[in-house]
């Protein structure tokens, strides 16, 4: 693959206004912000914190997440958590099925580097780990995965959950180590709806546990959440740690969150666009496409009046709303991605910025 990154003419401590275009912004003071007050938050509860990194897939990131105060970090892939792991973590939780020789090959191989667990939901899978651990003598923390009512992966509750741990428990190689309980949070701005639907699928995590536990299965740990609900997991008696990720940098999708939690969160990531055309009264057109942020609800920061309505490859257009400020041609501004991780994963770098200066250039690590 031929990288251009090196025509890029960024120099360290350029203002943000001389960065070409477009270009994918982190506002450093901000994201340490959200860092530090989520770990301060996670300090006082019992419940740890393991973040997920498949968010920002940035090492330096993790490492700030890990010096924080995070228990471990959270991946869905063996390619993340080799990521990881090469650059010095010394926990991870792959909250996944692995599945396939090479990539449990690749799975078992990593447990000489750090601490690596991973989540099952099917005998087969069980079967296939412990025949791979018992050739190469090696042993892996194993945790069921368990379906709370989303739909996706996991076994189902109740006696499927309890049969899938006493094979996990009877299976050479492999040391049972507790429940993958992920409970995705509704999008509902309503506290007290969001509350009452988490708190249901946090019960089916805990009565699990409790089935288990009545039938003579040990249960360390029991994550659970992510950055909607991570305040409700974080109190939820029994929860053992949490797995937010989008808390690092906040998107327009996690907007209902901003203000309304026990924790100080604000938008540190944004897509910094230029105005390149004008072409009607009521249209802006900008160099940020589809090819530079994922979705069209994204929204422009600090600029009222105007509406991101299409996205094409190379262009985005912006519908011209009574807006406080004209935009001309030249104009910089700042969309605030929808959804954070798949505009992330159209970036090779994060330019880090701090007071209106750019102070270092972040790797992104792809792992396809």
């Amino acid at each position: 693959m031929i990288s251009m990154d090196h025509l890029a003419p960024y120099s360290i401590g350029m203002d943000v206004s001389e960065i070409e275009t477009p270009a994918l912004l982190l506002d450093l003071d901000i994201m340490e912000k959200n860092i530090s007050e989520m770990a301060k938050y996670f300090n006082s509860r019992p419940a740890g914190i393991r973040p997920h990194i498949k968010n920002h897939m940035s090492p330096l990131i993790a490492h700030k997440q890990m010096d924080a105060g995070a228990v471990g970090v959270c991946c869905q892939t063996v390619a993340e958590a080799e990521i990881m792991a090469y650059s010095g973590i010394k926990d991870v939780l792959i909250a996944n099925e692995v599945i396939g020789g090479s990539k449990i090959e690749r799975l078992l191989d990593l447990t000489r580097h750090t601490h690596l667990m991973v989540a099952v939901d099917h005998p087969s899978n069980v079967r296939e780990l412990s025949k791979a651990a018992s050739k190469k003598k090696l042993s892996i923390d194993v945790l069921i995965d368990l379906d709370t009512g989303y739909g996706r992966c996991g076994i189902q509750p109740g006696d499927p959950a309890l049969k899938l741990s006493q094979l996990i428990v009877d299976s050479p190689g492999l040391d049972f180590k507790g429940i993958n309980g992920y409970t995705p949070a509704s999008f509902t701005e309503d506290q007290d709806v969001k509350r009452a639907e988490q708190e249901k699928k946090l019960k089916v995590d805990i009565d699990t546990r409790d089935l288990l536990i009545k039938n003579g299965i040990e249960v360390e740990m029991l994550s659970a959440g992510c950055t909607r609900d991570f305040f409700i997991s974080a109190d939820y008696p029994g929860i053992t740690e949490v797995q937010p990720g989008t808390y690092i940098y906040m998107d327009i999708g996690h907007r209902e969150l901003i203000g309304t939690t026990p924790v100080d969160l604000d938008y540190a990531m944004t897509v910094l666009t230029s105005v390149i055309s004008t072409p009607v009264d009521d249209r802006v057109v900008v160099d940020a496409g589809s090819k530079a942020i994922l979705k069209i609800d994204s929204r422009p920061k600090d600029l009222n009046g105007y509406e991101l309505y299409s996205l094409s490859a190379e262009h985005g257009k912006l519908r011209v709303n009574e807006p406080e400020q004209k935009l001309v041609i030249g104009d910089q501004i700042e969309l605030i991605p929808s959804y954070g991780d798949g505009t992330v994963n159209r970036w090779s770098r994060y330019l880090g910025v701090r007071d209106g200066k750019l102070e270092t250039v972040i790797p992104i690590y792809h792992p396809y």
